[in-house]
């Protein structure tokens, strides 16, 4: 009965220990860090040519990005919604 008490007692423990450590996400970041300098890179030749910008389309997706942000039709950055409210019309003239 004891020897059953502590193999439980330290399954415990393990599932504690190993729920501590957060799994790292270092291969999806990095991924997508390689595909946001890849766009980058991108624009800065379709501006170097002196195309638009806009024919590229919008920037690849960003998974830690939340949610409740707004893009923008004209630079596709993500705003706050009280700030895209703001900026929309400076943003628009640009």
């Amino acid at each position: 009965m004891a020897q059953a008490e502590r193999k439980q007692l330290e399954n415990e423990r393990f599932v504690a220990q190993e729920a501590k450590y957060k799994k790292s996400k270092w291969r999806e970041q990095h991924r997508e860090l390689v595909e946001g300098m890849r766009y980058g890179r991108k624009i800065k030749a379709v501006q170097q040519r002196g195309g638009n910008i806009r024919s590229l389309g919008p920037a690849p997706k960003v998974s830690g990005i939340e949610e409740n942000l707004t893009e923008c039709p004209y630079c596709y950055r993500r705003f706050n919604p009280r700030i895209y409210k703001n900026k929309f019309p400076l943003l628009a003239n640009y």
